[in-house]
């Protein structure tokens, strides 16, 4: 179940807790370098909050994700086959 953390009028972002860690969803709406700092600043107060590192899914060959995810500090962690057989990336987001 996804829970709301930050709600936008430029983009929502959600937490989904699953097998024991915290996975990152955001739908952006609009963009624009005022929405990015506005997403950035409401990530680095997730992150202050958080104990945890928090975890992100990518799709291969979403280029524009890859570099969401680099823009929002994320690493690549694996690659790893999901239950529908298809390979997908897990990217990390340490705490500060």
């Amino acid at each position: 179940m996804k829970v709301p953390v930050i709600e936008s009028d430029n983009f929502n972002v959600y937490y989904e807790h699953h097998d024991g860690l915290t996975w990152i969803h955001c739908d952006v709406f609009r963009y624009s370098k005022s929405v990015r700092e506005e997403l950035l600043m409401g990530m680095r107060l997730l992150m202050t909050l958080r104990e945890t590192p928090l975890m992100a899914l990518h799709e291969h060959g979403d280029f524009k994700h890859k570099k969401f995810l680099k823009m929002l500090g994320f690493s690549y962690q694996q690659t790893n086959l999901c239950v529908d057989g298809q390979a997908r990336d897990i990217y990390r987001k340490e705490v500060i």
